[in-house]
């Protein structure tokens, strides 16, 4: 018997892993880009004209409800903070924008973060080169 309740438990964990590792947000791509059309990233880049007003972070996700966050950074300090409602299971594309300055030249980086903050996705661009 209690061969029989060792075996089920461990059963019982398995299966909990699994639905947890089905549940997990996962990001099958991140890229930052002028434009965003059809639902698909337009202008994708690494570095952009301090001409460039208005730069996009697309994501496409795949998993669970929930939601994910864009960091933006301008060197190392946080430039804006974006919270996205994933509104399904299974693949979701999603994008923040950032409004951009001239005198915001340098490196800079978007970090897609899961509602428990856990980096899943680290996209750097320069910008003013």
């Amino acid at each position: 018997m209690r061969r029989f309740a060792l075996v089920l438990g461990l059963c019982l964990a398995l299966i909990a892993a699994f639905v947890v590792a089905q549940e997990a947000i996962t990001v099958n791509r991140a890229v930052v880009c002028t434009g965003v059309a059809d639902r698909e990233p337009a202008g994708v880049d690494t570095t952009f004209a301090d001409t460039v007003t208005t730069l996009y972070c697309f994501t496409e996700l795949d998993g669970a409800e929930g939601h994910v966050i864009h960091t933006w950074y301008h060197g190392d300090q946080v430039a804006a903070e974006i919270t996205l409602n994933k509104g399904r299971s299974g693949r979701w594309r999603t994008w923040s924008t950032k409004k951009m300055s001239p005198e915001w030249k340098g490196a800079w980086r978007v970090e897609v973060k899961d509602e428990n903050s856990a980096l899943l996705k680290k996209v750097e661009f320069t910008f003013g080169q």
